[in-house]
């Protein structure tokens, strides 16, 4: 009785592991292809480049200190370095710098190499005055677009610099102009008129979750869904009952796949209108998080991996990428359950 009840435990657990916020998972080939090798032609300081379909020798990457003349066949010194840049490039009559040094950045009209002061790149504007094009994350552009302000999920500031006129994405200024996390996806005169996937408006313009299981959208009478999850069709009573098919990325009005992610290069269909993996052949094969369940959207993290953000900012790291710390825990669990059994 005690090994059935521990039994039962780690199935309940196993089973739990699995059930995070990513609702299907599909497979990438890691490593797969040519490895980039260092340049090893005859153009003099050039550190990258390639031939053309005449087999002649083309330059795209000169190294610091020089830049790559109009033709593309030589580099060229540069007789009066600009400050902190690390690459240049030429019109033919001027010389630009392309590239400065860590904490700076190139002036709009890449004469200069500026301080970065939290700004991604310069740009002008109408009246051809120097701006900030983007901020860092975590910084928001000021009224006058001149300067970037710590100011958390928002991208432009009112007048005065106090309060957020923009907010980025999943995000809306509330009454103290600060940026919160929202369901509604568009607004006219601060009033919802749309919500994010899996919500809809009722009748007090508030979002509220659909009830229909893995409901996208639902039609005008708020009774039928339109649109599921994964792209299926919605069967003829408006439900979301047809299963996913894993590497499908369309499908026909029978539920079957037209269409497999990268077709020919990830995934081959098949005759029965599913997907089958195409095997790796110098690369290693590893998981990532495709679609997200209702409610969540995919977004990448500072490692570069795929996980799923709830509307609400709620996340789940289990969705990364590479999912062999998930599969070496169930493999674990399995063994253990097989050893129960015996």
């Amino acid at each position: 009785m005690f090994n059935k009840q521990i039994l039962i435990f780690l199935s309940i657990f196993s089973f739990s592991l699995q059930d995070n916020n990513c609702f299907i998972y599909f497979e990438r080939c890691e490593g797969e292809g040519k490895e980039d090798k260092p340049y090893q032609g005859k153009i003099d300081n050039c550190i990258a480049g390639s031939t053309d379909g005449d087999g002649n020798e083309m330059c795209y990457q000169c190294k610091n200190g020089y830049y790559v003349s109009m033709e593309g066949t030589s580099c060229i010194k540069v007789e009066k370095q600009i400050e902190k840049c690390l690459s240049y490039s030429s019109n033919g009559d001027e010389l630009f710098c392309s590239y400065c040094d860590k904490g700076y950045i190139t002036s709009a009209d890449q004469k200069t190499c500026k301080e970065s002061k939290n700004c991604e790149y310069l740009t002008t504007n109408a009246k051809e005055e120097e701006i900030c094009g983007e901020c860092d994350t975590g910084y928001a552009l000021t009224y006058d677009e001149k300067s970037c302000k710590q100011f958390e999920n928002c991208e432009k500031l009112a007048q005065g610099n106090e309060k957020c006129s923009l907010c980025y994405e999943y995000f809306h200024p509330n009454s103290e102009g600060k940026c919160e996390r929202t369901l509604c996806q568009k607004y006219e005169n601060n009033v919802c008129t749309e919500c994010y996937e899996g919500y809809y408006l009722d009748d007090d313009k508030k979002c509220q979750k659909i009830a229909i299981e893995n409901c996208l959208k639902l039609d005008s009478s708020k009774t039928k869904c339109t649109s599921c999850l994964g792209g299926i069709p919605p069967d003829a009573n408006g439900k979301c009952s047809l299963p996913l098919i894993k590497g499908c990325s369309e499908y026909d009005d029978n539920g079957k796949c037209k269409e497999c992610k990268n077709q020919g290069y990830e995934y081959e269909i098949t005759k029965d209108g599913t997907c089958k993996f195409i095997e790796c052949k110098n690369g290693k094969k590893y998981e990532y998080c495709n679609i997200c369940k209702v409610g969540y959207y995919r977004d990448e993290d500072e490692n570069d991996n795929y996980i799923c953000i709830g509307y609400d900012g709620s996340r789940d790291t289990s969705t990364s990428s590479d999912s062999s710390s998930r599969n070496k825990v169930e493999s674990a669990l399995l063994i253990f359950i097989l050893a129960l059994l015996i």
